[in-house]
C-alpha cells in the first residue's frame, strides 16, 4: 500500500459574494479523490455543491466578536470525467467573503471513510502559531493534510516537516506518515500580531487500508 499523493489546487480569490465557484482541478476522472477547503466570513450557512460531502470536525467555527469566520471542507469521489466549476452557496441573501482552495488528490482509499482521524482548533486573539493540533494515525502510509486560515488573511507559513500546497486566506499543505502513531504536536505559523484563526487536520489513508485478506493468516493450535 502506498500513501496517497496531493496532484493539484486551484485556488478561489476572495470576494464578497454569494457564491464560492471552485475550478475544478485538472485530472479529475471516475475515482478522483477531490477536497474543498473553504474559509467564510461572517459565519453563515454553506450549501456545497452537488456529490460532496462535509468532513467531520468541519465547520471550525471561529465566533469571535469582532473578527468570526468558519473553515469548511469537503470532499468527493469523482463518478465520471469532471470538468467546469464546483459551485458552493455561502450566503443566499447577502455577501459573504469566501477564500479557498479545491484539490485533487490520488491514490485514495476507494470506500468508506477517507480519514483515519480528524482533529480541530481555533483561537480568538492569539498570536502566532497557529493553535496545535495532532493526532494518531491506526495504519502505515497516510497522507496528512492540514488546512490553516486566519480571519484578516495573514501569510502562513507551514508547519515543519509539511510541503506547502497553497496560501491565500487558507493555508494547505501535506506530510505524508510512513508508520501508525502519532503526528506529534503540529502548528503553523504566520505574520503579524494577534487575530483569530481555526485549523483543521486529518489523515487521508491509501488504497488498501482498513482491507484485511484472512487467506494470509495461518493459525496453529
Amino acid at each position: 500500500m502506498a500513501a496517497p499523493t496531493f496532484q493539484v489546487a486551484t485556488s478561489l480569490g476572495g470576494a464578497g459574494t454569494s457564491t464560492a465557484d471552485f475550478d475544478v482541478p485538472t485530472g479529475v476522472v471516475a475515482g478522483s479523490f477531490v477536497m474543498i477547503y473553504l474559509f467564510e466570513d461572517p459565519n453563515n450557512a454553506v450549501t456545497p455543491s452537488s456529490g460532496f460531502t462535509e468532513a467531520t470536525g468541519s465547520p471550525v467555527t471561529n465566533s469571535s466578536a469582532t473578527k468570526p469566520h468558519r473553515l469548511h471542507v469537503y470532499w468527493k469521489r469523482a463518478t465520471t470525467t469532471e470538468s467546469g466549476v464546483y459551485s458552493f452557496t455561502v450566503n443566499a441573501t447577502g455577501l459573504d467573503w469566501r477564500q479557498g482552495w479545491a484539490v485533487r488528490y490520488d491514490g485514495v482509499i476507494a470506500t468508506g471513510s477517507p480519514f483515519d482521524f480528524t482533529t480541530t482548533n481555533l483561537s480568538d486573539t492569539a498570536a502566532s502559531p497557529l493553535p496545535a493540533v495532532s493526532g494518531t494515525t491506526l495504519g502505515s502510509d497516510r497522507l496528512v493534510v492540514y488546512a490553516g486560515s486566519t480571519y484578516d488573511g495573514r501569510t502562513i507559513t507551514e508547519p515543519s516537516g509539511f510541503t506547502a500546497r497553497g496560501t491565500n486566506t487558507v493555508a494547505i499543505s501535506d506530510k505524508t506518515q510512513t508508520g501508525a502513531g502519532s503526528t506529534g504536536s503540529v502548528a503553523a505559523t504566520y505574520a503579524g500580531g494577534n487575530t483569530s484563526s481555526t485549523v483543521w487536520m486529518a489523515a487521508l489513508k491509501g488504497v488498501g487500508a482498513g482491507s484485511v485478506d484472512t487467506t494470509k493468516f495461518f493459525f496453529m493450535s
